[in-house]
């Protein structure tokens, strides 16, 4: 995770370096609001600290939050200020703050107001609902063996969303049919071993694109070792003859939980790539509005919202979309279709090239 400090001293930002480090920041330095819009613009961050006294003006830490708020609704945004009145901390916690702390006891302060904000997915909600769904069931769960066995849905349906996003994202470029495509990248009967090392053979190879760019940047590629324990175990103590006893369910879940939920976090940066799926679409003679579907939030009735886009996208398709940039066309490795039995949709998700041709894993069943 990464997290940005605004203040114009850089002392201070050299002295709470090792704080931040120690709990899984990876941090970077703003000494002014220009110098944080250009960062925010630029990479994602999963935390922002400032200070409140400090250019423009004697309180210009609040046009700082104001700047953060209109470009990231989400991110957990904290106070850091020795000599802020109450008075303009509440101004700060109403114009979007999530809280302060105090410069003088900074690590204490931080690891008793902020740290607990990443006890779970902060950005969860905002992220596609395929994987936001899965862990509404996750964390609701209360029986042993199927909560474990949430965990894992969880952690195996992130690895394919994150593969199959790389997939469509680089199918343009590729230049030959799908199914070339998916026989050329061994994936034509994929195990979820198989998509961990496409996952990180991706990050690791020559391709491009605003999907691996922000993958790169979020530093998963640092717990490759903890992707393959959580898929030793999935294959391993959920296969099809496997019988789990339940104390050793709820050992996979105390194992696993915090793990979980730090990938989770590492790759926050999916609230930015909005999945939508398009019902009709205008053209004004500037740009593109497309009515359609929002498929983020953990429940699985999508909201019917209109996009503004720069350019012209196939009517029925899933497709991600950054700010207003169609960034992926998600068909057909992944497809969004009505419930036969009630009014939310369902996940058709790649699976296998089969004798005629794809065939998907449906979530919810």
């Amino acid at each position: 995770m990464r997290a940005l400090v605004i203040d114009d001293q850089l002392e201070f930002f050299d002295s709470i370096r090792a704080t931040l480090s120690k709990s899984g920041f990876v941090p970077d330095y703003a000494p002014d609001l220009s110098s944080a819009q250009k960062s925010l613009s630029e990479r994602n961050f999963d935390l922002v600290l400032t200070d409140l006294q400090m250019p423009p003006g004697s309180w210009g830490g609040l046009d700082v939050i104001r700047m953060v708020r209109e470009v990231d609704t989400v991110v957990p945004l904290f106070v850091v200020s020795g000599k802020g009145s109450l008075a303009e901390c509440i101004q700060a916690i109403r114009l979007g703050a999530s809280d302060y702390i105090q410069k003088e006891v900074f690590a204490a302060d931080f690891l008793e107001r902020a740290r607990p904000r990443f006890a779970r997915p902060y950005a969860i909600e905002c992220y596609p609902s395929l994987l936001a769904y899965l862990f509404r069931l996750f964390e609701e769960e209360q029986q042993e063996y199927a909560k474990a066995r949430r965990l894992l849905d969880v952690y195996e349906n992130m690895v394919k969303l994150l593969s199959l996003m790389i997939m469509a994202e680089q199918l343009p470029k590729a230049g030959d049919p799908i199914l070339v495509l998916l026989e050329r990248w061994d994936v034509t009967r994929p195990s979820l071993g198989r998509y961990v090392s496409f996952l990180f053979e991706s990050l690791g190879g020559g391709w491009n694109g605003r999907l691996l760019s922000a993958l790169r940047e979020s530093g998963l590629v640092r717990l490759r070792a903890d992707c393959d324990r959580l898929t030793k175990c999935r294959n391993e103590e959920f296969g099809h003859s496997t019988v789990l006893s339940t104390s050793r369910a709820v050992e996979v879940v105390e194992t696993f939980s915090e793990l979980i939920i730090r990938l989770l976090n590492v790759v926050s940066f999916l609230r930015k790539f909005r999945p939508f799926v398009t019902q009709t679409l205008q053209y004004d003679g500037t740009s593109f509005a497309a009515k359609g579907k929002l498929l983020s939030g953990s429940n699985l009735h999508h909201p019917v919202v209109t996009m503004t886009l720069k350019q012209p996208v196939p009517t029925g398709h899933g497709i991600i979309i950054v700010g207003d940039v169609v960034t992926a066309d998600l068909h057909p490795l992944i497809q969004i279709v009505a419930s036969r039995t009630g009014n939310w949709d369902v996940y058709k998700i790649y699976d296998k090239l089969g004798k005629n041709g794809i065939e998907f894993d449906v979530i919810p069943k």
